[in-house]
């Protein structure tokens, strides 16, 4: 870390960043979370669900909020 705080920004940093790189990715690992089709579609539909409850991203009004805690929550989280 400190070795890279010296050279950021001089010739040494350049060099550095210089040589090979791999034209394409080999392999690409399975994606562990499989996700949920059904809030995905809902996304896609412009609604956001989460444990129930779901609202239209066009009609969300954070300056007055008239949805659960667990969904601000969850909101501010997305």
């Amino acid at each position: 870390e400190r070795f890279h705080r010296l050279t950021w920004r001089t010739p040494i940093h350049g060099m550095r960043l210089k040589g090979r790189h791999p034209l394409k990715l080999i392999a690409v690992p399975d994606d562990p979370f499989l996700g949920d089709a059904r809030r995905g579609n809902a996304l896609l539909d412009g609604r956001l669900s989460f444990r129930g409850e779901s609202r239209a991203i066009a009609a969300l009004n954070l300056a007055k909020p008239d949805f659960s805690k667990a969904f601000a929550e969850y909101l501010h989280g997305f």
